[in-house]
């Protein structure tokens, strides 16, 4: 009786062994598994950072060269005085403007850009809406469901209306109680 209970004890701790050894392969995993998602956040965040930083410096890079490019004030005062021959063309009375000093000179604000995107987008806005009127006049042909009611309406029977629409009865008989 004693050789049995030590061996049961025997065997009893093996049992126990292979369950502690199981135990920690189980947990030497989660912890591999763990590291391994840990190192793939600092990945992540590594890379992130890397190209938020990227953006950065290149919306500083962007908003430097805005900075740094010259104002269209030349722009403006081409149209302005392209006006002023136009006018001293047509007129002989008014001196040319080569002739007059800097300060007489008036630049008016120059809108034509405005005024050139305004009428743009007004064309732009009645296009689609003179797009969308075509396709309502567009006769669309019935949908089955229709069908079915126009021809229920007309007195004929299930079985006709399936026959002429190449239908099941059942089905024909779902869309009249679906549309009742």
């Amino acid at each position: 009786m004693i050789v049995i209970s030590i061996i049961v004890l025997f065997v009893l701790q093996l049992i126990a062994f292979f369950f502690i050894v199981l135990l920690n392969v189980k947990m030497a995993r989660f912890n591999q598994l763990e590291e391994k998602q840990n190192r793939l956040m600092r990945e992540m965040d590594e890379t992130v950072g890397a190209y938020l930083m990227q953006l950065q410096e290149e919306n500083n890079r962007f908003i430097q060269a805005l900075k740094d490019t010259p104002k269209p004030s030349g722009a403006v005062m081409q149209e302005p005085l392209t006006m002023q021959v136009q006018v001293n063309e047509s007129s002989v009375v008014e001196q040319p403007s080569a002739n007059r000093k800097p300060e007489e000179v008036k630049v008016p604000k120059f809108t034509m850009p405005k005024t050139k995107a305004k009428a743009a987008y007004q064309k732009h806005i009645k296009s689609p809406a003179a797009a969308e009127e075509q396709p309502s006049k567009v006769i669309k042909p019935p949908t089955l469901e229709q069908q079915v009611v126009q021809l229920a309406d007309e007195g004929k029977s299930i079985e006709q209306i399936a026959k002429q629409l190449q239908k099941g009865k059942t089905e024909i008989e779902l869309l009249l109680k679906f549309k009742q």
